[in-house]
């Protein structure tokens, strides 16, 4: 079953993709041109965790997490009832943020990261993933936070730029007669105090 979880990673793999085809894309001498291999690149692009805080002394990256999720509505659609079998479907909304982080040991090597990652996703990015990923249902304005001073692992600090998306997630599920049987167990109502 598609979980809200996957279709964030989908929509980070989609976005590091993005970035990494833009970068990629650029001229040889432009100052943040990504390459696949990590001792050529001129910026890293990829997940957060993937890489040691060190890579990031010696090279600027732009790392991808993921932000704040939250339950936003459910829709119980009445016309999506199918009366033969007696299906209930029901829409869920979900608010959700991917952070794009553009760090550097420089705060002004970060500052202009994030400055040209910003115009990529504001001229390009939204139409580009919106439809790769199809359970975003709207994209809200890009934010570009303030710089965050990050230790380093054992080097200088690095200087974090973060980018938020936030979107917007529809999920469709369905309560059916012809789901799993419950065959051995038992479900009851609330525990009394007495058996807590």
């Amino acid at each position: 079953m598609e979980t809200i979880y996957s279709t964030i990673q989908a929509t980070k793999r989609e976005i590091i993709k993005f970035l990494q085809d833009y970068y990629g894309g650029c001229d040889e001498d432009f100052e943040f041109k990504w390459k696949p291999d990590i001792r050529n690149t001129k910026v890293i692009i990829t997940d957060q965790f993937a890489i040691n805080l060190g890579e990031i002394q010696k090279t600027p990256s732009i790392t991808v997490s993921r932000g704040s999720i939250s339950f936003r509505d459910r829709i119980p659609g009445l016309r999506d009832i199918n009366w033969k079998d007696t299906t209930f479907r029901y829409l869920d909304l979900y608010i959700a943020q991917i952070q794009i982080n553009c760090q550097s040991i420089y705060g002004l090597v970060a500052e202009r990261l994030a400055e040209y990652t910003f115009n990529v996703f504001l001229y390009y990015g939204e139409n580009c993933w919106k439809k790769l990923v199809p359970e975003i249902h709207q994209i809200f304005p890009l934010e570009v936070g303030s710089e965050i001073i990050q230790k380093g692992d054992t080097g200088p600090d690095i200087v974090n730029v973060p980018i938020l998306i936030g979107f917007e997630i529809t999920k469709s599920w369905a309560i059916t007669n012809q789901g799993p049987k419950l065959e051995d167990i038992k479900i009851k109502g609330p525990v009394p105090p007495e058996e807590l």
